[in-house]
């Protein structure tokens, strides 16, 4: 039995995909790809002497969640995955817990990267080293546009040469690829020249920021309401989960009631205008984003009002769909994308 896995570790909503089950007590048995979730507003905490747990496990710990949980409620023992991502080089051994948290000891893996210039070279190198001390055998990195498209292409029908837009809900905007299809063996995403990262106060983190500058709390007198980076309000708001009152503790180990505020309308026509000037030539535009929900159908009605084409917003557990894919076209040898270099 081959284990293959693919991994959207993004720090906004983290997923993978692999291709066998987990029974305690039992060996590992082949059997049909199960989605695993990391959780939102994914962490790694520290248990001391380079230890980390990564996951849907680290969500659930009070490590780093302020100092009404006394020693261990240290904001150094909570690293959030999408700082460690943003700057890796420091930070392999908790990206490992990370993709450990979610799936370990694959024997091919596939984990996704942002397509908008942020991931060097250097950082490529560090990601694939992550990848090797989570105990994946056989690891590659593959854009996040190419994987939505594997992604998408199990549930649509695709014609060689078409153009296909992809817009992808990134940290600090969307960025913008177009893909063809080479036929060969197997239908092949192509990479285009072009596209990019638009920045916009509808990126995940300004969205996030805002919701958690407007946490509801009781004016407890404390100084010091650091606490409150603990709730998961935020995250849950910005993603369309449905938000509910929450109960955290305070510095002073007492409890509170936090209430969720409303996601404010937000308009960014000029970012809409830009992204349809990098998209207008295409047959087809799918948006990738971990929203749920009204504010992703808000960015898909916004491209689609200004396209003359359809715009279909994808699944979150898309782009993870797409790293499993690709560890099977990797797996047999095949090619799981091309890049068409810019003209001369």
């Amino acid at each position: 039995m081959k284990r293959l896995v693919g991994y959207d570790l993004n720090g906004w909503r983290d997923l993978a995909v692999r291709n066998w089950i987990q029974i305690p007590g039992e060996d590992d048995k082949t059997g049909p790809d199960t989605v695993i979730a990391g959780g939102m507003d994914g962490s790694v905490v520290s248990l001391g002497k380079n230890r980390y747990i990564g996951g849907a496990q680290a969500e659930m710990a009070p490590h780093g969640r302020g100092p009404g949980w006394g020693a261990i409620g240290a904001p150094e023992n909570r690293s959030r995955v999408r700082d460690l991502l943003a700057s890796p080089a420091n930070a392999k051994d908790r990206i490992a817990a990370s993709l450990v948290g979610l799936a370990q000891r694959a024997d091919v893996g596939v984990l996704a990267i942002s397509d908008t210039g942020a991931v060097t070279e250097e950082m490529q190198e560090t990601l694939l080293d992550a990848m090797r001390r989570a105990n994946v055998r056989h690891r590659l990195l593959v854009w996040r546009p190419v994987l939505a498209l594997l992604g998408a292409m199990g549930d649509c029908a695709f014609e060689g040469r078409e153009r296909i837009g992809i817009v992808t809900h990134e940290t600090h905007g969307f960025g913008t690829r177009i893909l063809t299809l080479r036929q060969g063996k197997v239908l092949t995403p192509e990479r285009r020249p072009g596209g990019g990262l638009h920045h916009s106060a509808l990126g995940l983190a300004p969205l996030y920021s805002d919701v958690a500058s407007r946490l509801s709390h009781p004016e407890s007198g404390e100084p010091n309401k650091n606490y409150l980076a603990a709730s998961s309000i935020p995250i849950r708001v910005i993603l369309g989960e449905p938000p509910e009152a929450e109960v955290l503790r305070r510095n002073n180990g007492s409890w509170t009631v936090i209430q969720p505020p409303a996601l404010p309308p937000i308009r960014d026509p000029d970012t809409f205008d830009a992204m349809a000037g990098d998209l207008g030539d295409c047959d087809r535009v799918y948006v990738e984003t971990p929203v749920r929900g009204p504010l992703a159908e808000d960015v898909r009605n916004e491209l689609h009002h200004r396209l003359d084409v359809d715009v279909t917003l994808l699944p979150p557990e898309t782009v993870a769909k797409g790293a499993r894919v690709a560890t099977g076209l990797l797996d047999a040898g095949d090619p799981v994308f091309f890049d068409c270099p810019p003209r001369s």
